[in-house]
């Protein structure tokens, strides 16, 4: 499936979309290639448009924005910094998810 379709029902239908997801075979590879680096990539590209094209306004100086190698370096830490935080937090999660499925179990409603 395309990735920006899914993207939009995950957003949209999440209920469905999840149910459709859940039952597609899938490597933890692949999702971080296939989804988690171009998703990343998209936020970098519109944070060096915004920063290094366009600029921000400074409520003391007006409109200003970084030079363009300064915006690249920053897109590229960016990146960086986003695949990475996505890496830890998906350890947390995987280290928590047999706790938080046992707790699950014991919940009466």
């Amino acid at each position: 499936m395309n990735i920006f379709l899914r993207a939009g029902a995950i957003l949209l239908k999440p209920k469905e979309e999840w149910i459709k997801i859940k039952d597609v075979p899938t490597t933890v590879q692949h999702l971080f290639t296939q989804y988690a680096m171009i998703l990343a990539a998209i936020a970098a590209i519109s944070r060096f448009i915004g920063n290094g094209l366009v600029g921000y306004k400074n409520p003391y100086i007006g409109w200003e924005r970084y030079p363009i190698d300064q915006a690249i370096l920053q897109a590229i830490l960016y990146y960086i910094f986003t695949l990475l935080g996505l890496y830890v937090f998906g350890v947390v999660i995987n280290a928590l998810a047999p706790t938080l499925a046992r707790n699950r179990t014991r919940r009466t409603l």
